[in-house]
């Protein structure tokens, strides 16, 4: 977290020496009076608002249980167990470690549901893929250094630009790992019921937005991998550090305008369904079998770390900074856990252990991520990660 917020407030100061020569998008945003109404072309069901109940559960509330089991007869009389992955840049490696972790261990659940948030949103299509796919998550997190996952930009071009890096070259690697089969494998279970949701933020309207990425894997769009690539490059999008994400969208002109998403850790660092939702009605409707379990991993630790800062204004913004993220962190969970306890869904949250002293020497350290990956690993294998509410 610390490599991040000094990474983040260096970059800051690039953006604002250069933001009165920012290029424009390829499309006009969005006009505010129509952003509600904006769809991404040919998969109008493809994403929602974050702060807002699901399409589907509104649907759900309002219908008849009758109908509901007509309409939705794969999600039925069944058990659910959520997974939802936290941010944390390259701290991600703890959580891609205890997936894999979990495999070995011999228990991990087929997820009803697997959401994820920036570093969250990458492990998330292999956490929901299955166990099959951990040779992907241990290579992601184990053997992937800086300059293979973002491009850092000419000094002279990063402040005239939108960002510092971009993160093209993880693209090459994203694409590379989900290919034609597994974006068909994921159309596959969200036919039968399953979800993989991926947040981000929509700059402009200054709010999250949750993207159904089965719903667009089951779409007819040809260029749907590219598109869901480019939603985990956006949910991973740290302002001014990475670029923001563009997508065209049609808000019922004559022409496509453009939208620009970010990080989706800048609203939230886990995501699950929101405080306005009930999720026990829900189970009641679908006639659910016992409470539902949800699985929260957070790549960041819980506790505060003890650091002299240096009398500074780079090296008290980094500290400011990176106390902002670890607060806002702790208050999601918090939500979470009182949310969760309101509905009778059973929570259980896994962090990075305390005792974790490894310092990473840059934004992705191989060493430190393949430490923090076998800690991971080691903390579901040789006990229990898990606990119920936060200390």
């Amino acid at each position: 977290m610390k490599k991040q917020a000094q990474l983040f407030f260096a970059l800051f100061l690039f953006a604002l020496a250069g933001c009165s020569s920012i290029p424009d998008r390829l499309h006009v945003a969005v006009p505010e009076k129509d952003v509600n109404k904006a769809v991404i072309p040919g998969i109008p069901n493809a994403r929602y608002w974050g702060d807002e109940k699901s399409p589907f559960s509104k649907e759900i509330l309002v219908i008849s249980k009758r109908q509901v089991a007509k309409k939705y007869p794969e999600l039925m009389n069944r058990k659910f167990t959520f997974l939802t992955l936290s941010g944390g840049g390259a701290n991600g490696a703890y959580g891609a470690g205890l997936l894999v972790g979990w495999t070995a261990r011999g228990d991990r659940p087929k997820f009803s549901e697997v959401s994820g948030i920036s570093t969250g949103a990458i492990i998330a299509p292999f956490a929901f893929l299955g166990s099959d796919y951990d040779h992907i998550l241990r290579d992601l997190y184990t053997n992937k250094s800086t300059k293979e996952v973002i491009h850092e930009r000419p000094i002279l071009k990063a402040i005239r630009a939108d960002a510092f890096c971009d993160t093209k070259p993880l693209r090459k690697i994203l694409l590379n790992y989900l290919g034609d089969k597994e974006i068909q494998m994921i159309a596959q279970e969200y036919k039968k019921g399953r979800r993989l949701l991926i947040g981000t933020v929509n700059i402009d309207a200054m709010r999250p937005v949750v993207w159904d990425i089965g719903a667009i894997a089951s779409s007819s769009r040809k260029d749907k991998r590219e598109l869901i690539v480019d939603i985990i490059r956006a949910s991973s999008a740290i302002p001014v550090a990475m670029a923001p994400i563009y997508f065209n969208v049609d808000a019922g002109g004559k022409f496509l305008y453009q939208e620009m998403h970010v990080d989706g850790g800048l609203y939230s660092q886990v995501m699950t369904y929101p405080i306005t939702l009930h999720w026990n009605e829900v189970e009641k409707k679908l006639n659910a079998k016992g409470h539902t379990d949800l699985y929260v991993i957070r790549n960041a630790k819980i506790q505060p770390e003890w650091e002299v800062v240096k009398p500074k204004i780079s090296n008290l913004a980094s500290r400011t900074i990176s106390s902002l993220i670890r607060a806002q962190g702790i208050g999601d969970l918090y939500q979470l856990y009182f949310t969760t306890k309101r509905d009778g869904v059973r929570i259980h949250i896994s962090s990075i252990p305390a005792d974790f002293k490894e310092e990473s020497k840059e934004p992705f350290d191989k060493v430190y991520m393949g430490k923090l990956f076998q800690r991971g690993y080691d903390a579901i294998t040789k006990g229990d990660p898990w606990v119920e509410k936060i200390d």
